[in-house]
């Protein structure tokens, strides 16, 4: 037994290492998901051993591992990191670490980081209390926070006691045992600056990335310096330094994290270096101070709520290069009213100017529309009727229409090269849309927006009268808020090339019976079907349409049929885009023949034959007398059986097919295939296995199985055959 258990072990090892033997984006222990398949990339989401001293692997199946995925060592269903790490060795391959992808393994000990790692994103290491030894190589460019608090390098209390104003001043706040002059820096990284300090403080030079929470209310610093060569600024580096007046950036910094100046109230001044592609979501928020800001060429995007409730900003000034500015990105700053948008915009989100001292000066208001610039800002609720964008228009912000529920129809002139989702939420009266023939971004069909190609359908008016509406075959994205509240509509299909579906996209739409969504579909927004009580949404089996409505709840159905004989235990479920109709029938009738029980499995819709377009998957009800283990199913066309893989589930034979018609179920084996020992109609490491058994003495077979099992043909079945099987499923 021994000698067996050694044979089986062997075969396992040999099955592990070969591609027919591994499942989709499974290798080994770990879980991946492929990120580029031209450059065979894959970034690692889980890992499910048990191994104290892992060496992560450069490879899994072919794709080089260039990320550790977000969590990838956190179960987040019991809020436990893995507990058997002792030590990890990440390989050079690997250019960045997720957030939270070690978080609270609280037995590991020692971390190597390979030269070349460029990012380590918020909490990577958080909560790893026995973390005692990690080496920051010099490639690394951004550092998040989080990424070592509450482990041996880094052991801060807890948050809150760190912000208690009552908290005594002799009270030590950090463990500092690792820090020289209230600082601490791992090689060439500032990771943390005591609180308590007061005065100025300089960066030590040859600093690179400033880490995320560093400076994180040091409230009694009044000046710092930040040398030249510095690259990033982590999320909320500065957050809540009150004290400092003036900052400079030197040029080399290129990345500025989210929220890194939130709440410094006495900010007066700090540039944007040229080489910062984008002000981060809520950098500045409540910069009280600031009065003039200037966004660089090179900027691309002003994030979310970047400059908000900066109350002291009169004067904004948005260089051409900036293409978009995001929502609530200068709301709330009561005293801007000097502002500059470059035609280069192309997106404006919701409220980015609201609050402002501009928004609420009534002459700059020209009937009834609010532009800056060459950009679309808001049009007044009370306009009525058919509104024309003024020719030379540039950009229409997210909010430019909201509840204008008098306009019927809205004219986009060529001139426009940027409309931001949702702008046209909440037109109750809205029928058409059309869009100059010249524009070169945009388009217009039936009165519905899209870009200018049609890969994305951008708005369908609330009040378009179709009720049916067939999505067409080019169309790949439906945008943010598309048919939100759309009223007529009744009956939706989108075609086959649809892959993601945007937020709110059919929200509120109270007389949308149904929805048919593809299996293509890959992103469904949040509350994309909220809020439309009738509705029904079809989707295909296994796809990620059917995991969103269960996850959500949303009522559901299968796309095409799903269908029930109760007399004979046979279903069908559509898988394929309309792979059949809507109406259509199963007819299913069984005769008994000698091999077994035939079943003839047919679909007609309108009186008519049917067949399907695209793959069924077939459920058979295991047939009485009969043991599901061995039982086989076949395709019958005449006189030949075409082997078919069904597999035993639930008391049901279960396989796809894209040709219904007859099927023989059966428990001989109809097909003979060398070194197909279990009859299946393929040579894989399953039959390897019943070889070994055999071999063993712990299994017996029928003739025809022992004769497809002595493979090398000398009469015996040994190990020597299940190896040569293992070559032939192999492809060797």
């Amino acid at each position: 037994m021994k000698k067996y258990l050694a044979i089986i072990l062997t075969v396992v090892l040999i099955l592990s290492a070969l591609p027919m033997s591994v499942m989709a984006n499974t290798s080994g222990n770990y879980t991946y998901e492929v990120i580029s398949e031209t450059e065979k990339t894959c970034v690692i989401t889980k890992y499910t051993g048990n191994t104290r001293n892992l060496v992560i692997p450069s490879s899994l199946d072919g794709y080089k591992v260039t990320e550790i995925g977000e969590y990838a060592f956190f179960d987040r269903d019991v809020s436990v990191g893995n507990k058997d790490l002792r030590s990890v060795e990440i390989p050079a391959t690997v250019k960045k670490i997720g957030k939270f992808a070690f978080n609270a393994c609280s037995g590991l000990n020692t971390v190597v980081l390979p030269e070349g790692i460029e990012i380590i994103e918020e909490g990577a290491f958080f909560n790893c209390s026995n973390l005692a030894t990690i080496n920051f190589p010099d490639s690394i460019t951004y550092i998040g926070r989080n990424v070592l608090h509450d482990t041996k390098i880094m052991p801060l209390l807890e948050q809150y006691e760190r912000e208690d104003p009552m908290l005594p001043e002799t009270e030590p706040i950090f463990d500092m045992s690792n820090w020289t002059n209230g600082a601490l820096y791992i090689g060439k990284h500032l990771m943390g600056v005591d609180l308590r300090k007061t005065g100025s403080f300089s960066v030590k030079e040859g600093t690179k990335p400033i880490a995320g929470e560093a400076f994180y209310w040091c409230n009694k610093l009044t000046s710092i310096t930040i040398p030249n060569g510095v690259v990033s600024v982590g999320e909320y580096a500065f957050y809540n330094c009150d004290g400092i007046k003036t900052l400079y950036l030197p040029d080399s910094v290129t990345v500025i994290g989210q929220s890194a100046f939130d709440l410094c109230d006495k900010l007066q001044t700090i540039n944007i270096p040229s080489g910062v592609k984008e002000i981060a979501d809520w950098t500045f928020t409540g910069c009280k101070a600031l009065k003039s800001v200037t966004i660089p060429a090179t900027v691309k995007r002003v994030g979310t709520g970047a400059y908000c409730a900066c109350t002291s900003l009169e004067t904004v000034k948005i260089n051409g290069g900036v293409e978009e500015i995001g929502k609530a990105a200068f709301q709330g700053c009561t005293s801007l009213a000097n502002i500059t948008i470059a035609d280069s915009v192309k997106l404006i989100g919701q409220n980015a100017f609201g609050s402002t001292k501009y928004y609420s000066t009534s002459t700059n208001w020209k009937n009834n529309t609010l532009n800056i610039g060459n950009h679309l800002i808001k049009v007044r609720s009370s306009v009525s009727g058919t509104f024309s964008v003024p020719a030379g228009t540039k950009a229409i912000s997210e909010d430019a229409f909201f509840e204008c529920g008098n306009i019927t129809e809205i004219s986009i002139p060529s001139s426009v090269t940027g409309i931001y989702d949702g702008a046209f939420r909440k037109c109750t009266s809205l029928k058409n849309i059309t869009v100059a023939g010249d524009n070169g971004s945009y388009s217009a069909q039936s009165g519905i927006l899209y870009n200018k190609d049609g890969g994305k359908l951008i708005c369908c008016p609330v009040s378009n009268t179709a009720s049916t509406m067939n999505v067409t075959n080019n169309v790949e994205t439906i945008s943010d808020y598309a048919f939100y509240g759309c009223k007529n509509l009744v009956n939706v299909k989108l075609s086959n090339s649809v892959n993601e579906i945007g937020e709110y996209a059919f929200y509120d739409c109270n007389n949308l019976s149904t929805i048919s969504v593809p299996a293509n579909v890959k992103v469904i927004g949040d509350w994309a079907f909220a809020a439309s009580e009738k509705l029904t949404v079809y989707v295909q089996a296994d796809s990620f349409a059917e995991n969103y409505v269960k996850d959500n709840e949303i009522k559901y159905d299968y796309m095409g049929i799903t269908l029930k004989d109760d007399k004979n235990g046979v279903f069908v479920i559509t898988e394929g885009k309309d792979t059949l109709p809507v109406n259509s029938q199963l007819t299913v009738s069984i005769s008994k023949v000698d091999d077994g029980n035939k079943y003839s499995i047919n679909v007609k819709s309108d009186d008519k034959d049917v067949s399907p377009n695209g793959s069924v998957t077939v459920k058979i009800a295991v047939p009485n007398g009969m043991d599901a283990s061995v039982c086989r199913v076949y395709s019958v066309s005449g006189e030949e059986y075409t082997y078919v893989n069904a597999i035993e589930e639930d008391g049901y034979l279960v396989f796809r097919t894209t040709k219904l018609g007859d099927f023989l179920v059966t428990e001989k084996a109809l097909t003979a295939i060398l070194g197909d020992v279990n009859g299946d109609g393929k040579v894989t490491a399953i039959d390897a296995r019943w070889v070994l058994q055999i071999a063993a003495g712990v299994k017996t077979v029928s003739d025809q199985e022992m004769a497809m099992a002595d493979v090398n043909g000398d009469d015996k079945v040994t190990a020597i055959d299940a190896r040569q099987i293992l070559k032939i499923a192999a492809g060797l």
